[in-house]
């Protein structure tokens, strides 16, 4: 809903946009101070963004509405022409429909014909007929292009290709960097305490020698993943961050510099651990951050 909104603000700051959302008193009120002008049934926004479980809970007041334009975020939700939304969202009034997703469509026909009978209820009417046209077809057939041609005025994309021409250059840098004194500590640790097992090379358990290979990666990212650093504990909370992993080390370097010059900063991780180390980090240097992992909703 943000994004939207901001969007707006940004493209279209003329528009009046109305962000439908809320308990059932909020959009009571919209509903009351911000739909129409007093007097008359003319709508006062230019904009209502909404999500879909409002749009299924309120569709009696927004079927109600003749809409200039739909437009549909994450349009693969109206895959299956049997659920609810689909259902809900074909019967609203609207010159133009347009579908939005960033997600590839996947090999069903129906799914396909279920999207084309969305936007164009009319030319793509019946599931039987457009079956029997394309049911049968197979990559580089005569079908499959035809279908194609037939696709290509309602399907605006932009694969890699296309937008690979609007970039510039990627430029990729490996910098090895050397563990800290801890982490290596941590890590002949960990070889010696499993000696026995990686002794035995093939011979010995795959679930065992993968446990070892995950406490040495954990290791190599961060001391504190093996357990707490007591050699460190002299040094303020930061510093004792900072010289946990040698990675952080470099990172922290970097990182003041790059926002010495106002750039932008995007850091991926795939332990949510690390991501746990990483937060306390930019908190504790005042960087602001946004988190974006799986617990986001």
């Amino acid at each position: 809903m943000t994004s939207w909104q901001r969007e707006f603000e940004q493209w279209a700051p003329q528009l009046n946009v109305v962000v439908y959302i809320g308990d059932v008193h909020s959009r009571n009120m919209i509903r009351s101070y911000e739909w129409c002008h007093p007097g008359n049934k003319r709508l006062k926004f230019n904009v209502l963004v909404t999500t879909y479980e409002i749009l299924l809970k309120d569709k009696s007041f927004l079927t109600g509405v003749s809409w200039a334009v739909l437009g549909v975020d994450e349009a693969h939700r109206l895959k299956n022409d049997d659920s609810l939304l689909y259902k809900t969202l074909i019967d609203f009034d609207t010159n133009h429909r347009i579908l939005i997703t960033g997600t590839p469509l996947q090999n069903s026909l129906r799914e396909l014909w279920a999207l084309l009978h969305f936007i164009m209820p009319l030319k793509f009417d019946s599931w039987e007929d457009f079956e029997r046209e394309y049911g049968d077809v197979d990559n580089g057939s005569k079908d499959y292009s035809k279908l194609h041609k037939q696709l290509e005025p309602y399907l605006i994309r932009r694969v890699k290709k296309d937008v690979e021409k609007s970039l510039p250059a990627k430029v990729e840098q490996i910098l090895r960097v050397e563990m800290t004194s801890v982490q290596k500590q941590y890590y002949k640790w960990i070889l010696t305490k499993n000696y026995k097992a990686l002794s035995k090379g093939l011979k010995g358990s795959v679930n065992g020698f993968a446990n070892i290979m995950m406490e040495l990666k954990k290791c190599c990212n961060h001391a504190t993943l093996i357990r707490p650093t007591d050699e460190l504990n002299h040094l303020d909370s930061l510093t004792r961050i900072i010289r946990g992993a040698g990675k952080l080390v470099l990172l922290d370097k970097l990182l003041c510099r790059l926002r010495e010059t106002g750039h932008r900063v995007l850091i991926f991780s795939q332990m949510v651990r690390m991501l746990d180390i990483l937060s306390d980090y930019l908190t504790l240097r005042r960087f602001p951050f946004q988190r974006l992992d799986g617990s986001i909703k």
